[in-house]
């Protein structure tokens, strides 16, 4: 037997499954841990705002508290890119503090195999973020708004469909020669940016919410100061049905205010957005502030992993004693300028300025080759 037969072979540089199970429980407990701390300051604020804006209502503290809760899981669900960067900093000063990343590191592991089970678990987290948590966000939301509207009725309330039909409630101003105090509105289809129905239905109530008439109408038409109907069928309390060729209806509703009081783009859920931009899209509306959400949501899970790769070269430079307060430091002034950043894209492109998907890559690709370089400078593999 040969010399070189005796030589045991050289041992390949890896960890076992149990290795990178045990480093991934670790990576999620931090950012949980980290979420969960976020999401209780988040509450109390969300609490204390909640019984100051129902102070003068007959809502009780409790009905506030729970409207307040409503809003947490979306909160939560913004808070989550920041929750990675600052767990991630928490789990590396842990592996530091008790030896354990030095003697990961001293075995021979490359960081790159280190990081391979938070990478995994940052890209699970996220998928279920948009396909789990997303949902049931956007759900909660539309019962807080449902809640808020009945304490706090607003001039216009609508939802568009995804076929493409129209609902809408607006309150008419008292200083409004009209017998009429609320309408409610419907419309099959919607053209010209929002301001044509064809064909629509009004029904008109006045302050003490009794019929005063229902309009059938073949189109209808908002105006400066006043819904146009063409081809009408009128029907009135104990009045026989009248054919009018042509009825005005006063408001003081606007196209603006119209498109705003429609679905906010945080109720809907990332598959609700795609439809919906797809009816947007065919009838001429201001779609800026749902491209802007939808895809802010289709990033969000490379956003978790960039957010982690920017923790990382900070988080391999703490010694073993001390150093959370100023990974905590590091992760929330990381955290400020990535805001910073993203809100300004955003911002552009909600004033048509910016395309949204170049709106929702420019932050990315500024954090990954800032991390891209913080691991060049620190020689880490």
């Amino acid at each position: 037997m040969s010399a070189m037969a005796l030589v045991s072979p050289k041992p390949r540089r890896g960890y076992a499954p149990t290795l990178g199970w045990y480093l991934a429980k670790r990576w999620l407990a931090a950012v949980g841990l980290t979420l969960g701390a976020l999401g209780a300051f988040i509450a109390l604020l969300n609490a204390l705002e909640a019984m100051r804006s129902v102070a003068q209502t007959s809502t009780s503290a409790g009905m506030a508290g729970a409207m307040s809760l409503l809003l947490l899981p979306d909160m939560l669900l913004q808070l989550l890119p920041f929750a990675i960067l600052i767990g991630t900093l928490i789990w590396l000063q842990r592996l530091n503090a008790q030896t354990e990343l030095t003697a990961i590191r001293a075995s021979g592991l490359p960081v790159r195999r280190m990081l391979a089970s938070a990478l995994l678990s940052c890209i699970l987290l996220g998928v279920v973020a948009l396909t789990v948590f997303n949902p049931v966000a956007a759900t909660l939301l539309k019962r807080h708004d449902r809640w808020q509207a009945n304490l706090f009725p607003p001039e216009a309330q609508g939802v568009l469909t995804p076929s493409g039909s129209l609902w809408l409630r607006q309150e008419i101003s008292a200083s409004t020669p009209s017998a009429a105090r609320s309408i409610f509105l419907y419309g099959g289809q919607v053209a010209a940016a929002g301001t044509r129905l064809q064909p629509a239905t009004l029904f008109a109530f006045d302050a003490s919410n009794t019929l005063v008439g229902r309009f059938d109408a073949a189109t209808a038409e908002l105006q400066p100061g006043q819904w146009q109907l063409q081809d009408v069928t009128v029907l009135r309390p104990n009045q026989p049905i009248v054919r009018e060729e042509r009825v005005n209806l006063p408001t003081s509703l606007t196209s603006g205010q119209l498109a705003a009081s429609l679905n906010p783009p945080a109720t809907l859920n990332v598959w609700e957005l795609h439809s919906l931009l797809v009816v947007l899209k065919q009838n001429g509306w201001q779609a800026a502030p749902y491209w802007v959400a939808y895809t802010n949501l289709f990033v969000l899970p490379w956003l978790g992993i960039v957010m982690l790769l920017l923790a990382v070269p900070f988080g391999l430079q703490y010694r073993r004693t001390g150093g959370l307060l100023q990974q905590v430091g590091v992760g929330l002034a990381l955290g400020f300028a990535f805001y910073i950043l993203r809100n300004w894209a955003n911002a552009y492109a909600l004033a048509g300025r910016l395309e949204p998907w170049l709106a929702a890559a420019v932050p990315l690709a500024v954090g990954l080759i800032l991390a891209l370089f913080l691991f060049v400078w620190q020689r880490e593999d």
